[in-house]
């Protein structure tokens, strides 16, 4: 038999133990930016920048969907998505502003988890995305209630040729029901997967002096 510690020694060794967080940076907001940094660049997913985000009904049942998280600021670590403010993950988050939400990078083996609140985005900020968006989606944005019930395919088709014709020679607007909202984190947790489920997780939470850090176990 061989040595048990020369074993334990070899495996250490290995990729599979190589540890990311050698030393635990203080800003947790410019990590976050180093990430999707390189989701971008590497992951291999078309939408690198979905973000899973839950929400709770006035009955504490939760829910979850993918929204683009289409602007991050680096310097506070606030993420700003964009929705109908009419739909169900809107109308929860006016009854409760207190979310969580996860992002996920396959390839990379990554998961970054975020807890915090939701205050909607300027008009501004709305008006300025909305402009970035193709044609069709800005008159989707006029037609569908979302999160309504539908009675047939053909009713949402006519409201769309409906908002077609209303705009048709001009600009798009930007529906006073449609608009973005900004994630303020309190919570940013940093996970590194392995095979051998030997992960490494940092947790990262908001203070009054500031962030706080901390490793936990897999």
């Amino acid at each position: 038999m061989g040595d048990p510690g020369q074993a334990r020694l070899a495996f250490a060794m290995t990729p599979e133990t190589e540890v990311v967080f050698e030393s635990i940076p203080d800003d947790p907001c410019a990590l976050l930016a180093q990430w999707f940094d390189l989701a971008q660049r590497e992951s291999d997913q078309p939408n690198w920048n979905v973000l899973y985000l839950a929400t709770v009904d006035e009955a504490g049942r939760p829910s979850v969907r993918p929204v683009l998280h289409k602007y991050y600021d680096a310097a506070t670590g606030r993420l700003t998505f964009f929705t109908n403010y009419r739909s169900r993950k809107a109308r929860e988050m006016e009854g409760n502003p207190n979310v969580a939400a996860t992002m996920h990078w396959d390839r990379l083996d990554r998961v970054v988890r975020l807890e915090g609140v939701v205050e909607k985005a300027s008009a501004e900020v709305s008006d300025q995305y909305f402009a970035t968006r193709s044609r069709e989606s800005q008159l989707g944005a006029w037609a569908s209630d979302q999160s309504a019930e539908l009675p047939d395919w053909e009713t949402l088709l006519a409201r769309v040729f409906e908002a077609a014709a209303r705009f048709a020679g001009g600009p798009v607007p930007r529906p006073p029901h449609w608009g973005g909202y900004v994630l303020i984190p309190r919570t940013i947790e940093f996970w590194v997967g392995r095979t051998s489920r030997i992960h490494e997780r940092v947790v990262y939470e908001r203070s009054e002096a500031g962030w706080v850090h901390r490793r936990v176990y897999p």
